[in-house]
């Protein structure tokens, strides 16, 4: 699934056109932060996601 974000830029670790560069264990940390946050704005404000 992270083959749909472009670039994902946080807390200091740049990820581009889906490709893990460096950091697995960093990356799906990140990764699932970022999901997560995503379910939270969805099931607050309703919003739709367009990859």
């Amino acid at each position: 699934m992270g083959l749909y974000f472009s670039t994902i830029l946080q807390d200091g670790a740049l990820i581009q056109g889906g490709v893990l560069i460096q950091g697995g264990a960093l990356f799906f940390n990140l990764f699932f932060k970022i999901f997560n946050k995503i379910l939270t704005l969805i099931s607050q404000k309703n919003l739709t996601l367009t990859f």
